[in-house]
């Protein structure tokens, strides 16, 4: 497959919602898509859920030594590899757009309500 055949091939949000339903059976868990343009090529990639423990370390790990450093580690934690753009995880210096991309994805995944009451 070519690199022109490979942009126009995109898994459309449904078919990407249902393969991550599919590979949460698989796995036993709940698995999300991520999903990156380049060049008009899809990227996609799949996380799971990360756990309560998993959220607190990060968000810890995040005051301590940044944030960045904390998104990696949680999307490593996280990243369903085998079932992923392999660019996710590669080492090379020219997918590190990818890799920080799917890790602040990941980060972003930790959600928090902030208190609204106030005193009068």
């Amino acid at each position: 497959m070519d690199k022109k055949e490979k942009q126009q091939k995109h898994l459309t949000h449904d078919e990407l919602s249902e393969k991550a339903f599919e590979l949460g059976k698989k796995y036993n868990c709940k698995i999300e898509p991520i999903e990156f343009f380049r060049d008009g090529e899809q990227i996609v990639g799949f996380i799971r859920t990360p756990n309560r423990m998993l959220k607190a370390r990060t968000m810890d790990s995040a005051t301590t030594q940044g944030t960045i450093t904390a998104a990696g580690t949680l999307f490593e934690a996280i990243l369903v590899r085998e079932e992923s753009d392999p660019r996710f995880s590669s080492d090379k210096s020219e997918d590190d757009d990818v890799y920080f991309g799917g890790a602040l994805a990941s980060f972003a995944k930790i959600e928090i309500l902030t208190n609204q009451f106030t005193k009068k």
